[in-house]
């Protein structure tokens, strides 16, 4: 998969003040009584592999129908490029989104949702816990024309990898991760990394949700609330290429450079600055980048082969 865009969805939802506007627009959760409870705005997120900006954003109702996993994704399709790979996680492991992106050249790489049952006897084996299986195609999903669903394939193909996520102090999981892409270079464990990236992004939503303080929005009408995502998006991207600097400094990627490490370290320097100017604010400059390139994500858990 080298030499190919990989784009991260992942999404969260915001809750915002409770005013007389807002119910209709942005419906509370449904297990609130009425009256109770604050409305909920969903953000989906379409984030860069390499820098971990925000290359697109959709946000919509937090609850109902176009609330779901797949359906604002929708928004995100002219986003991508033919040839690039999608990583998301199950919420969007649907044979309406696979398809969509499909028709634009674009391969998928999502882990396998629940109810979707694993046989590792079936289909055409590749390895350990590595197949390849033809699913019959489902009936027309809502929102999809009856033009394009007929175009697809009637017996879609895709190749299943199950692997091990082992985390110290955390149960050992099983995921299983299914993808279209049909580069048979890539590896069972090629895949498995390629996931186990996705995680990445759940650190660039906590940065954007708690560091700049986007969890609860203040914005009393519907339209302020969106707006007010949109700016708190706009200004995490900003921060981005700070951080791609200081990640250059250290000679190492700019994601697992995180906001709320570089916040802390900005806090420690803050006087830095002040001290003079010329060649001293020069140095400490760089000795400021040195020190954010430094403060860096860990892995956390490791992915293998079941």
């Amino acid at each position: 998969m080298e030499g190919r865009r990989v784009p991260l969805v992942d999404g969260t939802t915001l809750s915002g003040p409770d005013t007389r506007e807002s119910p209709a627009a942005c419906p509370r959760h449904a297990n609130q009584k009425r009256g109770l409870g604050c409305p909920l705005i969903r953000v989906v997120g379409l984030l860069g592999f390499a820098t971990g900006a925000v290359v697109g954003a959709a946000i919509g109702p937090g609850q109902g129908q176009e609330a779901g996993g797949m359906a604002p994704v929708r928004e995100l399709l002219g986003r991508f490029q033919s040839g690039d790979v999608l990583v998301a996680d199950r919420a969007c492991c649907s044979y309406g989104l696979v398809a969509a992106v499909r028709t634009r050249g674009v391969d998928a790489a999502i882990r396998l949702h629940r109810p979707r049952h694993y046989d590792s006897g079936a289909g055409t084996r590749r390895g350990d816990d590595d197949h390849v299986v033809t699913r019959p195609r489902p009936a027309r999903p809502a929102g999809m024309g009856t033009g394009t669903y007929h175009a697809t394939p009637k017996a879609p193909t895709a190749r299943e990898v199950r692997f091990r996520v082992d985390r110290p102090g955390y149960r050992t999981r099983q995921l299983v991760v299914a993808t279209t892409t049909s580069d048979g270079t890539a590896c069972a464990r090629d895949i498995a990394e390629l996931y186990h990236y996705r995680r990445r992004v759940e650190l660039s939503i906590r940065d954007i949700e708690r560091t700049l303080g986007t969890d609860v929005l203040r914005g009393k009408a519907p339209e302020m609330l969106r707006r007010e995502s949109w700016c708190r998006l706009s200004a995490y991207d900003l921060v981005r290429p700070g951080l791609a600097r200081a990640a250059r400094v250290r000679a190492g990627a700019p994601r697992p450079v995180r906001v709320a490490g570089t916040e802390q370290m900005l806090d420690a320097f803050r006087s830095a600055p002040a001290i003079g100017r010329g060649v001293v604010w020069d140095q400490s400059v760089v000795t400021l980048l040195h020190a954010v390139g430094g403060r860096r994500s860990a892995r956390g858990s490791s992915p293998r082969s079941a």
